[in-house]
């Protein structure tokens, strides 16, 4: 269930936002040169590790007020397997502050997103590296959160008996984006009220089910119905190649655009 490194890469861009053409990154944001487009995939390869601070960062004042954390964006990408969906959520967190958060206690971390009910097996990456643990249903980042974004990495299972489920997720920080990616296979359907734009993207001969939501509130929660087959006759995984065909669809045929939170 682990995440493929080049799968990472290709989320990554997506994920970004900023390659798309006549584009300005933002300054919280990597150069695009460098972060989002393919000479900088090494770069990010070696993040699906996780990234250590180097030891001469200059020092920074500290704070235990994490009202400066933000989510750019999230993006879940859903993948069947028979009786469970495998669940990739890849979220580019950022601190817009001037100061490097710390945890107020060593039960909180300095940043936390909950998992929905019944998520099984969860793994952590990204920038959640060695400094991270899961508490029950919470994936808990305990390393200070220096001024910037990082990348974090979660994977997950929901096993399911039943044709129809609701997936839920609740917000844990302002959202400026949420994307949502399924299989569209034979059997399926996906739909949501919550999210405001659904659409068709065709990635080589499998067609996926791409949802979009944007300026969200922590503590707002995201439903998708989804209805499949009983039970899946395959999995359905997303081949390594296919996510860099799937970052490009979305990059330049949907013409991605970041936008700046308010």
């Amino acid at each position: 269930m682990k995440l493929d490194t080049i799968l990472l890469v290709a989320l990554c861009l997506v994920f970004a936002g900023v390659c798309s053409a006549g584009e300005e990154p933002a300054a919280a944001m990597p150069p695009a040169g460098d972060a989002c487009c393919p000479a900088g995939a090494a770069k990010h390869a070696e993040s699906a590790h996780g990234t250590q601070p180097p030891a001469d960062l200059p020092p920074v004042e500290k704070t235990d007020d994490d009202s400066s954390i933000s989510i750019q964006r999230q993006h879940t990408m859903i993948d069947l397997a028979e009786g469970e969906l495998h669940v990739s959520d890849v979220m580019m967190a950022v601190n817009t502050g001037d100061k490097a958060v710390v945890a107020k206690d060593a039960d909180r971390g300095t940043f936390r997103i909950a998992l929905p009910d019944g998520a099984a097996d969860a793994e952590l990456s990204g920038d959640f590296g060695p400094h991270s643990r899961l508490d029950g249903n919470t994936a808990i980042f305990t390393q200070e959160f220096r001024p910037g974004t990082k990348q974090f990495v979660l994977q997950y299972a929901l096993r399911y008996d039943q044709p129809k489920i609701d997936f839920t997720r609740r917000l844990d920080y302002d959202t400026q984006a949420a994307d949502f990616i399924f299989p569209d296979i034979a059997g399926t359907s996906v739909s949501s009220t919550d999210f405001t734009e659904q659409k068709l993207v065709n990635m080589g001969k499998q067609p996926y089910q791409y949802l979009s939501v944007r300026n969200r509130k922590a503590g707002d929660t995201l439903t998708v119905q989804m209805t499949m087959p009983m039970p899946p006759a395959n999995g359905f995984r997303l081949p390594a190649i296919a996510a860099v065909v799937l970052a490009g669809a979305l990059i330049v045929g949907l013409g991605f655009t970041r936008r700046t939170a308010k």
